[in-house]
């Protein structure tokens, strides 16, 4: 009897100098990846967000580049399956042609865990760069993933490499990469807002986006794939589960310790966003991104900068207006770019945006306007020069307007020659009256002179 309780008491001993061993490695990793149920805002007037059981969100718009909702944007998480946004945009760098053969290997297919998605694609077969892709953004395969990695690097690792370099140049620094599918790895990470980067430059690819969109796919049995089959997207408001106005795109992803993850893309009225959404249950996933899409669409808006032109000429140096054009057209002009746009949120006006000039000088934009607010950036215009020989909406122009310059200039030399005159004048009429006063004075002693003279006795 004794002896068992000794035994459990060290078998108790040693394990909890386990969990003494292993907790802080445990919490060191939990800080790392689980995120902080916070919200973070860019200004104190920013349009307040909806509230999200999501691990992790975040709404870009493309334009500007700027988060308008952040929930534990920077956290590190595991994207899962939404990996393959990358892997697309890094094979499109390297795709020549879209009906070039893809060979399947057997490391592309047999590498794939047995609980992993795939398409079903056996080592020998091939199918076109098109169907490649399709695979990968309809059906999620990860052979496919894979199989374009092989055709764009010779290798899957190599692959890799370029898909951190570009995220790199995306702009991601949450981020890295281990694997062309997004199966799960300790090294394999990145976040909502670098997640959003990246559907941002897929979303910007015109062909990645048709087929991002997909509803459903049919593969036809042909010589390098025998089977006929369907895919269907998972994505709710692609498919037509979820209706949403204007979605142009995304993808979905699932791994146990990613939980749901899903990158959307929509647009309207000129208006791009991309929704992200991280850590999630099912369904929430795909109703917290239409909250997401809601909040943004119903909250901002773009304007040109003619809304904003007025109040920023007021401030700008004096001798820049709009419309006006003293030398006429053979002078040319300045244009502000009719194509920049400015992100304005629905709680303020665009007088409430303040302008800065700055000058830059290159080969097609004289200057550039910043648009901020509480030293936020919310859009940027160039000042562009506009030759004589182009013709220019007067009202749409800023113009040198020379008058600013010349009147002040006569002005000021004609104040220069008054005072010079003036004290020509001045020195002419002192040196007259110390003359006068001189002479006066030597005429006097004169007459004293020949007073005394004549009064001398003889």
């Amino acid at each position: 009897m004794i002896t068992r309780i000794r035994s459990f008491f060290t078998v108790l001993a040693v394990f909890l100098c386990f969990a003494l061993l292993c907790l802080p490695a445990l919490a060191a990793e939990a800080e790392d990846i689980a995120p902080e149920n916070t919200v973070e805002y860019p200004a104190e007037s920013w349009p307040a967000g909806p509230e999200l059981a999501a691990g992790s969100a975040c709404l870009l718009e493309t334009s500007s580049g700027l988060d308008l909702y952040s929930l534990n944007g920077h956290k590190r998480m595991y994207p899962a399956s939404t990996t393959k946004l990358l892997t697309c945009v890094v094979a499109m760098d390297y795709v020549t042609d879209l009906k070039d053969t893809v060979k399947f290997s057997e490391k592309a297919v047999l590498s794939v865990p047995q609980d992993g998605s795939t398409i079903g694609i056996d080592p020998g077969q091939y199918l076109s760069v098109e169907e490649t892709l399709l695979g990968i953004l309809v059906g999620s395969a990860n052979e496919c993933s894979n199989a374009i990695a092989e055709y764009c690097c010779g290798s899957i690792e190599a692959f890799v490499e370029a898909m951190n370099k570009k995220a790199k140049e995306l702009g991601c620094t949450d981020s890295h990469f281990a694997n062309t599918n997004g199966y799960h790895d300790e090294a394999h990470y990145t976040s909502a807002h670098d997640l959003a980067l990246i559907g941002r430059a897929f979303f910007e690819n015109d062909y990645l986006r048709g087929i991002g969109n997909t509803r459903n796919y049919h593969f036809v049995a042909k010589p390098g794939q025998p089977d006929d089959f369907w895919l269907k997207n998972k994505h709710q408001l692609i498919n037509g589960e979820l209706p949403f106005q204007g979605v142009i795109g995304g993808k979905t992803g699932y791994t146990s310790l990613a939980g749901q993850t899903l990158v959307t893309g929509a647009e309207r009225d000129g208006m791009r966003l991309v929704a992200v959404v991280m850590k999630e249950v099912s369904p929430a996933q795909f109703t917290e991104t239409e909250q997401l899409l809601k909040y943004g669409f119903e909250n901002f808006s773009l304007i040109p900068p003619e809304e904003t032109e007025a109040p920023f000429l007021l401030e700008t140096p004096e001798f820049l207006r709009s419309g006006f054009d003293l030398l006429g057209a053979s002078a040319g002009s300045f244009e502000v770019d009719r194509q920049a746009r400015i992100l304005l949120p629905r709680t303020l006006n665009a007088s409430d945006l303040t302008p800065s000039l700055t000058l830059i000088g290159t080969e097609d934009s004289f200057a550039r306007i910043t648009y901020s607010h509480e030293g936020l950036v919310l859009g940027e215009a160039s000042l562009k020069y506009i030759p004589s020989d182009i013709p220019v909406k007067k009202e749409n122009a800023v113009f040198l307007d020379i008058r600013r310059i010349i009147v002040p200039l006569i002005v000021v030399m004609a104040v220069v020659i008054l005072l010079g005159a003036l004290g020509e004048f001045t020195k002419s009429y002192a040196f007259t009256r110390r003359r006068d006063i001189w002479k006066s004075r030597l005429d006097s002693r004169k007459r004293h002179k020949r007073y005394d003279f004549n009064n001398f006795p003889d």
